[in-house]
């Protein structure tokens, strides 16, 4: 699963990850195989590797699920137990389908899945199982593996259908809903709370569930409004004790509004104790500016991202590229002076490929990092905490 946080790294230990994966190297979601079945149709997919400077070191295609392009699905760093030190204990979570490829829009037959790509095996070991919960598509899974094999799933649909929203799975048949409030489309569970972002008309923003892993029927309070916005992937800072201090949020409204946003001011007693931002959502990278740097086609914003130190690696959003949703790229955006002035750079990382799509991206961790105490302060390295 994916729990996020700012952190200063006090020691460095060389730990190698086992096989082909390898610590610091991205991992993306690529959606497609270079042949045009449908902008919106169930497409296979791999989960392919990059060093930093865009070099690809490896690919797995994942068997017995497919994807849609323009999904916007997330990749979750997952801890499956056993000594948080070894790289080997890590992998990534992702949701998908069980339609099989072809030009049918997979997102509204209810055919949900789940797996998981573990780090420690040369092919790399997959699982997967059907999660049918969701009256319209799954986007984001987070797993929760110190207790069981649950998963947290974010699922869109209509609000009053059955099982939209959070939704807790054991994956052997028994499915509750934790908060229907909202329509997520990410989820990341940190603790006991579950932070979900929305761009549903229900309500657009960030929010937080308390006690998410062990309640049910909860409220999905607004940590941060976003109107007008789409806000998809986000990273939360939080300081040495746990409490978030900021946040970095990717945006693909448009050229102009969508992007990378930021924003500070957290107050733990909004929301009646649930806490949220005082600060209001600043964009700090636009589609715009992206495409200026980069050049080609439009770049309506960013859909994914990953943070370390001061770079920001990302999905770009490209709805007009070749009309298709496709060939879009792994981005880097530095900011040396911290999140709160200009960028200080932008290169290109990756292509997808003609009728291929990058989607949800992570990094490789340092196990290290996951036993470090952590200073949230907007600029330090960050690093993604996945253990409970």
């Amino acid at each position: 699963m994916k729990k996020f946080c700012f952190v200063v790294l006090l020691c460095t230990i060389p730990w190698a990850a086992h096989a082909q994966f390898s610590i610091g190297n991205l991992v993306a979601i690529r959606v497609g195989n270079g042949s045009v079945v449908s902008p919106t149709g169930a497409e296979n997919f791999s989960i392919d590797q990059f060093t930093t400077a865009g070099s690809l070191t490896s690919s797995t295609t994942i068997s017995g699920m497919t994807q849609r392009r323009n999904n916007g699905n997330s990749l979750n760093i997952a801890f499956f137990g056993g000594f948080a030190g070894d790289v080997a204990n890590y992998g990534v979570s992702y949701a998908g389908y069980t339609d099989p490829a072809g030009p049918i829009d997979p997102s509204f037959s209810g055919h949900c899945s789940v797996g998981n790509l573990r780090f420690n095996s040369p092919s790399g070991t997959q699982s997967s199982a059907a999660l049918p919960i969701f009256d319209n598509s799954v986007r984001s899974i987070s797993s929760v593996w110190s207790n069981g094999t649950n998963y947290f799933a974010a699922g869109l649909g209509q609000i009053g259908f059955t099982n939209v929203g959070l939704v807790k799975s054991d994956l052997v048949g028994n499915a509750a809903t934790i908060s229907s409030t909202i329509v997520p489309t990410n989820v990341q569970i940190s603790g006991n709370d579950a932070y979900l972002s929305s761009s549903d008309a229900h309500g657009v923003g960030l929010y937080k569930v308390a006690n998410a892993t062990t309640g049910s029927s909860l409220t999905a309070n607004l940590i941060l409004s976003m109107t007008g916005l789409q806000p998809i992937d986000f990273e939360v800072a939080r300081n040495g004790s746990g409490t978030p201090t900021s946040v970095l949020v990717a945006d693909r409204t448009s050229a102009a509004l969508g992007g990378l946003y930021f924003a500070t001011g957290w107050n733990p007693s909004a929301n009646g104790g649930t806490g949220a931002f005082t600060g209001a959502a600043t964009q700090i990278l636009s589609g715009t500016a992206i495409q200026a740097a980069l050049g080609g086609p439009a770049v309506n914003g960013l859909s994914q991202i990953v943070v370390s130190g001061t770079d920001v690696y990302a999905v770009t959003f490209e709805p007009v590229n070749a009309g298709q949703f496709g060939n879009n790229r792994i981005i880097k955006a530095s900011f040396a002076n911290g999140f709160a002035s200009a960028n200080t750079g932008i290169s290109l990382v990756a292509t997808a490929g003609t009728s291929r799509e990058f989607q949800g991206i992570e990094m490789v961790p340092e196990p290290a990092s996951f036993l470090v105490i952590g200073i949230g302060i907007a600029g330090l390295a960050v690093r993604r905490r996945n253990r409970r």
